[in-house]
């Protein structure tokens, strides 16, 4: 595999900053890159190693190509990690996936936060439902039987209601507007009670 050489690296840095989509790039593009940094790491090991004056030059020269390689590529990459990002996102919501100029390390990103998305949404939706039920299933339908004007009950504003409104309440509400006779269940063997008023 041919190194990559400092100016190609500086080229890629470059084109993923100026462009929108993701630009078109080798599928070994990242071993290069891992390799390109490993070199460097061994020239100065072996540069501090040798202690002459010339290995010496060569560790520190090595050593500041190194920092400023790191950077590029730490750019380059996260150019492309944002891209990949609103890609997912746009896949989402769209329903079409694209993994035009991808390579095959970075499909699995795309895909795989694609999955999360998808994942993280189907849980909102799902805790929706599931507190929707287990709401259904504390409620009550009531029937007034007197007016009650607007009251709280643990921190949830309920009423004003009148004398034949019917409402849907938590069961503890239900409760004690029943045993204050301002209200009967519906469907109550005494709901039609004229003694309840």
């Amino acid at each position: 595999m041919k190194e990559i050489s400092w100016e190609e690296i500086r080229e890629l840095q470059r084109n993923e900053k100026k462009t929108e989509t993701l630009q078109r790039i080798d599928e070994d593009i990242f071993n290069k890159l891992k390799n390109y940094l490993n070199e460097r790491e061994k020239i100065i090991e072996e540069g501090e190693k040798e202690g002459s004056e010339i290995g010496r030059e060569m560790a520190k020269r090595a050593e500041v190509e190194l920092k400023k390689a790191k950077s590029l590529i730490e750019d380059f990459i996260a150019n492309r990690e944002k891209k990949i990002m609103r890609n997912a996102i746009m896949s989402v919501i769209s329903g079409v996936e694209d993994t035009t100029n991808m390579t095959s390390e970075e499909e699995k990103l795309y895909i795989g936060t694609i999955r999360l998305i998808r994942e993280f949404k189907e849980n909102i939706f799902k805790k929706e439902r599931e507190e929707i039920k287990r709401e259904d299933i504390n409620l009550t339908i009531i029937r007034f039987i007197k007016d009650v004007p607007k009251f709280l009950f643990e921190g949830k504003e309920y009423g004003p209601f009148k004398e034949e409104d019917i409402a849907n309440v938590p069961k503890k509400v239900g409760e004690i507007l029943i045993n204050a006779k301002k209200a009967v269940i519906i469907g109550d063997k005494d709901e039609n009670s004229k003694d309840n008023k």
